[in-house]
């Protein structure tokens, strides 16, 4: 998996609750933010702090292939017709 951000120090308090917590944070204060260039910045900070909670929770259970369940998702995906098709 390429990730888009670095990885940062995550603390031994940083468990899935608290990092679940820290999206749902970010969530709001994206829908908070009026300002079109502030929105941006909390969507891409919802992407990073979703990006962490993957990062770490991956982490935790090494035997999980994060490539093997992406693929599940992405059949799922499709299956349900949730993909563009490459025609539009």
């Amino acid at each position: 998996m390429k990730w888009h951000f670095p990885l940062i120090r995550v603390a031994r308090k940083d468990s899935n609750e608290r990092l679940t917590k820290k999206v749902l944070q970010e969530l709001e204060e994206f829908e908070r933010e009026t300002d079109t260039d502030k929105k941006a910045m909390e969507a891409i900070d919802v992407l990073y702090a979703a990006e962490t909670l993957v990062r770490v929770f991956f982490s935790k259970y090494p035997s999980l292939s994060f490539d093997k369940i992406k693929q599940k998702i992405v059949k799922n995906n499709k299956r349900r017709g949730y993909y563009k098709d490459k025609r539009e």
